[in-house]
């Protein structure tokens, strides 16, 4: 053979190895885009969720002798038994979120209540080490951002539900979450909480004050109200600094007479606590956290001794596990309140304000 074959031949034989190693490596797939089915056997889960009960506020009340505003929360009567409030809503459809020991999202699916019962059956992975996520009462339109096989529990815990003051919550979302084995038939009993909290005054008052003072209220409005609620319960503190329109105030409302009970449904506020306030006094804008939620109460003031031009007053109420030091509003949870006005003393009060 002379040496121009030979060259092309040993040329040849190169070609056809390179193409041979390349078509090798054009067959296999990316990890990325493995296909589940290849990596996960597919098994029956059935799925029957309730509703976790509601949270029990311990209660808190004012001190005999310390009454111009008689301030509680929780309710005195049934501080052993389960706060009533939130209507236990009928659980319409089921979102869930399976992910793998390695907390990457493998299986999203949504389906919706059978009439004739309350269980769920999906096709997931099985698995001797996963996590499932639900979320219940959520419209299959609305939009939930996770990838499959790339986006992971961390993911999930930054997406928010956005609320509005129009809705009325009469069925919210309800969230929960499972760790363990999944297998073929798997029957899991799952609890799901609700994504809000459930705030009710009762408000009682004197339009003439223990010391003669006159005192006519006007409106009562809830304040420094988040817009969104986190689908998983880890706690997370927001600020407006965040984001300005993740808080609003909603529309006051006509306080029509003494004893009428207000009720609103809020998402989660979790703003903290002060432990250096000692008593309801000191509960007021100075020593809350800048964006706790409030109840407004605004009126006018008229003083017997100097009578003169109405003044405008502002009482601020602080919703929170106690009437002093706590600022937070926790999900799943009822805080039944009562507030009666006998006198004010906005000198010594610095939940009131006068303009």
């Amino acid at each position: 053979m002379n040496m121009a074959n030979r060259k092309n031949t040993q040329l040849y034989i190169c070609l056809s190895v390179l193409l041979l190693v390349t078509g090798m490596f054009s067959c296999e797939k990316n990890p990325g885009d493995i296909d589940a089915q290849d990596k996960y056997k597919e098994v029956r889960v059935n799925l029957t969720p309730s509703i976790l009960s509601t949270r029990q506020i311990s209660y808190s009340g004012t001190k005999a002798g310390d009454e111009n505003i008689s301030f509680s929360v929780g309710n005195e009567l049934t501080r052993s038994s389960e706060v009533s409030g939130i209507e236990d809503p009928v659980i319409d459809n089921l979102w869930v979120f399976q992910f793998d020991d390695h907390q990457t999202l493998i299986r999203k699916a949504y389906q919706e209540k059978d009439p004739d019962g309350m269980a769920f059956t999906f096709e997931l992975y099985e698995s001797d080490n996963t996590t499932l996520f639900f979320i219940a009462n959520l419209p299959e339109t609305v939009s939930i951002d996770l990838e499959l096989y790339s986006a992971t529990i961390r993911d999930l815990q930054n997406l928010y539900f956005h609320f509005t003051e129009e809705e009325s919550y009469d069925i919210p979302p309800l969230t929960g979450q499972y760790e363990g084995k999944i297998k073929e038939n798997t029957y899991l009993y799952i609890e799901l909480e609700r994504m809000i909290a459930k705030l009710t005054l009762e408000l009682t008052y004197k339009e003439t004050l223990a010391d003669g003072n006159q005192l006519n209220i006007n409106t009562i409005c809830l304040k420094n109200v988040p817009v969104i609620g986190s689908y998983y319960n880890n706690g997370t503190v927001h600020t407006p600094e965040e984001n300005p329109v993740w808080f609003t105030d909603q529309a006051p409302q006509d306080v029509s007479f003494s004893g009428e009970t207000f009720i609103w449904y809020i998402p989660e506020n979790l703003q903290g606590t002060n432990r250096y306030i000692s008593n309801q006094h000191e509960k007021g804008r100075e020593n809350a956290p800048a964006y706790s939620t409030y109840i407004e109460i605004t009126g006018e003031y008229i003083k017997s001794v100097t009578p003169g031009q109405p003044q405008t007053i502002s009482i601020r109420l602080y919703p929170g596990e106690n009437i002093t030091t706590d600022f937070n509003i926790q999900r799943n949870a009822c805080y039944p309140m009562t507030a009666n006005i006998l006198n004010l003393d906005p000198d010594n009060d610095k939940r009131i304000e006068i303009q």
